[in-house]
């Protein structure tokens, strides 16, 4: 997964209303995006607006998420290969939408 396909996902993603949030994790000063949470039960409903080309780059799970111990289902959307980018670019891009 690249940045440019990133930001294609997150804009159809904001675009359709869908709500989301993002596994990462931080490494020596780098934060690390492995996929994406989101909170809808339609699998196919996601499938069918992304892009094939970045379909490639997904591969999509059914799970279970826990927020202030309460578990919701979560399609669970794990890229082929993790995103690296800067602290401060994440924290823009998950200002913009908390799940």
């Amino acid at each position: 997964m690249n940045k440019e396909n990133f930001d294609n996902l997150l804009k159809l993603l904001n675009e359709k209303s869908f709500k989301y949030s993002f596994d990462d994790y931080i490494d020596r000063g780098v934060s690390v995006i492995r996929g994406i949470f989101l909170y809808t039960d339609g699998e196919n409903h996601i499938k069918n607006r992304i892009d094939k080309d970045l379909l490639k780059n997904i591969k999509f799970q059914k799970t279970y998420r826990w927020y202030l111990g309460e578990k919701q289902k979560a399609i669970y959307m794990k890229f082929k290969d993790a995103l690296e980018m800067e602290i401060p670019e994440l924290e823009a891009y998950q200002i913009n939408n908390y799940a």
